[in-house]
């Protein structure tokens, strides 16, 4: 914390959200890869009969990618939060 000694309060902010900025920018990015990817699992999923029972568990693992990757950005948003938080009480 002592990076912001003698810093005022509106030189704080923009820090952490350039931060918090490039990790949701990163967070999105990775979800929509994954959303394309699970797009042509599903494409090829609807294809032929025998190829379901192939994807199948695929597309199963994309959405649980998915999902944590929503709670990588939702604890990466409440860190951001929470060092705010201290830098106010700071200041």
């Amino acid at each position: 914390m002592d990076y912001f000694k003698g810093m005022s309060y509106d030189d704080i902010p923009p820090i952490f959200e350039a931060k918090f900025n490039s990790n949701v920018a990163f967070l999105l990015k990775t979800k929509e890869h994954i959303e394309e990817d699970e797009n042509k699992a599903l494409q090829k999923f609807n294809e032929t009969p025998v190829e379901r029972t192939v994807h199948g568990p695929a597309k199963v693992k994309g959405w649980k990618l998915l999902e944590s990757c929503d709670q990588m950005l939702n604890v990466v948003r409440l860190e951001v939060e929470e060092e705010c938080e201290v830098s106010l009480d700071l200041l």
